[in-house]
């Protein structure tokens, strides 16, 4: 769900931008642009750069401009602040970890460290916070849902 709901936001958000300044195929585009935001690094910045340089060389630097500068902004929002908190949403681990575990993940492992990433950071979270209980003397609950 954490790297699900962002693309499906920034599909619709990249949509928006491809349909004001008046781009042909704006569906097919925005459905390009979510589906881009699994690859790491480079994400949506696949359409966003093509439309946008495309757009400055036959003419309409203004509109290639503005295709940049708001993928940018769509991106970002969404990479850095819609899927950590998503993500958390579901656990027990602050943002910031998520973050980290995202953005290292996909770095060191591609495609799928989006998913291993965060994974493993919670999975290490949850052992700290295990570790801490046992060397204070409390005792332990664990929920099984």
């Amino acid at each position: 769900m954490g790297n699900v709901i962002p693309a499906v936001i920034l599909g619709i958000l990249s949509g928006f931008l491809y349909f004001f300044p008046g781009y042909p195929y704006v569906i097919l585009l925005a459905i390009i642009s979510g589906v881009a935001m699994f690859i790491p690094i480079i994400g949506p910045w696949i359409v966003y750069g093509a439309i946008g340089i495309f757009s400055i060389l036959i003419g309409n630097t203004f509109q290639g401009v503005m295709v940049i500068i708001f993928g940018w902004l769509i991106e970002t929002s969404t990479d850095f602040y819609i899927r950590p908190r998503i993500s958390v949403q579901y656990s027990e681990v602050h943002p910031l970890v998520f973050l980290l575990g995202f953005i290292y993940g996909a770095i060191t492992m591609g495609i799928p460290g989006l998913f291993i990433g965060p994974l493993i950071i919670g999975i290490t979270y949850a052992a700290y916070k295990i570790y801490r209980k046992e060397k204070n003397g409390t005792t332990i609950t664990v929920d099984v849902y």
